[in-house]
């Protein structure tokens, strides 16, 4: 089959390197156990206390509308977030992981599609800022900002974790504000880019054979796990395509038809290669034979179908969200399998109408992060604003 197109042509759209923001400058990009270093040297729990002071301050209890018996802390979400923009340099408009941390590119869109109805300008801003500091490949490098010189100075880079989920959550985004404002000006502006990361990193990387994107473009990379298609990245890429194609359907462009027929595949490709009958539950991959057992990334995978919204049946969303609950059962209780609270799961429960289950998730995760505020990230704290939400 070949690769379908989206009318995108190079016509020079990287922009020079005085109009971008770190791009290809020579500054060094660190990747594996390096790069991982320096993440956690900046999970830093003084700066992270300060921040959650202020994001419990005035904290009182909320009390689950659907009649749950249990409330929950208010927190003021929105004030977090604000504190977790970069607001001048290369990286202006971007969104740290946590206070004083790294940009995460995929972190930073992923948390903003929560926030789109209460924060449109920045959101809009974030997507500016993605497409000014995007490489001449479509691939993007998370960065921590130049503290020691107010970040007007050249970031530090660091390899991204995929380029698939990356590219996705990134138009996601876009396509979401566009939705919500009709910021037609603003969108039509930045289409072409958009189009550029769809075809780089989502459909000339869609397998023929399965219907799924692999990670990286490169098939040969990662060299561990070479041209892998995961679960997890594979819902937010249907995420991804599914909210450009209806943003093109708006605008009345024709493109939206490929997106419609890579989108199809993708979820068919879901169930066809990644669903195994036994044990009845989701494969992390789809070469993995088997699931797995452990929470990451086993039984925490589960829930991405839910979560993103990705039309493979019913009855495999019960059967993955059945298989987190009975493999990992303490799923709910922050802490017990991973220092981060994944308040992902605290989400996908809301979203299938089990408020109590959120809801102790909820409280749980607000124990756990008092004593270890350094995990309590962008993401984190998204997924807290978004379950509040529904329940």
């Amino acid at each position: 089959m070949a690769i379908a197109t989206i009318g995108f042509v190079n016509n020079g759209l990287a922009q020079s390197i005085e109009e971008r923001g770190m791009g290809d400058k020579g500054a060094k990009v660190l990747s594996g156990s390096e790069a991982l270093r320096l993440k956690e040297s900046l999970l830093r729990p003084e700066k992270s206390r300060e921040w959650m002071q202020d994001l419990t301050s005035h904290a009182g209890r909320n009390r689950a509308s659907g009649g749950g018996n249990e409330a929950y802390p208010d927190l003021d979400t929105l004030g977090a977030l604000d504190q977790l923009v970069v607001g001048s340099g290369p990286l202006r408009g971007a969104v740290l992981t946590a206070p004083f941390g790294y940009v995460n590119w995929y972190f930073g869109a992923l948390a903003l599609l929560h926030f789109v109805d209460d924060r449109p300008d920045m959101a809009r801003n974030f997507v500016d800022a993605y497409l000014r500091n995007v490489n001449d490949d479509a691939t993007i490098y998370d960065a921590v900002p130049d503290y020691y010189n107010s970040n007007s100075g050249v970031p530090t880079l660091l390899a991204p974790d995929s380029h698939d989920s990356y590219a996705a959550m990134a138009v996601a985004l876009a396509s979401k504000v566009y939705l919500l404002t009709n910021d037609a000006a603003w969108y039509t502006g930045v289409l072409p880019k958009l189009k550029w990361l769809v075809q780089r990193n989502l459909l000339d990387s869609q397998n023929p054979a399965t219907g799924l994107v692999r990670v990286f473009q490169d098939p040969a990379t990662p060299t561990w796990s070479p041209g892998v298609e995961y679960l997890m990245d594979n819902c937010e890429v249907y995420y991804g395509l599914n909210s450009f194609e209806e943003a093109l359907l708006r605008l009345g462009d024709g493109a939206a038809s490929v997106l419609t027929d890579a989108k199809n595949r993708l979820a068919q490709g879901l169930v066809l290669h990644a669903f195994r009958s036994n044990p009845g539950a989701w494969a992390h991959a789809s070469q993995a034979q088997t699931v797995g057992v452990g929470f990451y990334p086993y039984s925490t995978a589960q829930v991405f179908p839910i979560v993103f919204d990705v039309p493979v049946g019913q009855d495999k969303l019960d059967a993955g969200w059945n298989y987190l609950t009975t493999t990992t059962d303490m799923w709910w209780k922050a802490g017990r399998y991973d220092d981060f609270p994944w308040l992902i799961l605290a989400y996908a429960a809301a979203k299938r109408g089990e408020t109590d289950l959120a809801t102790a998730h909820l409280n749980s995760a607000f124990k756990h992060v008092r004593s270890k505020p350094q995990f309590f990230t962008v993401n984190e704290l998204a997924f807290w604003h978004a379950t509040a939400k529904l329940i």
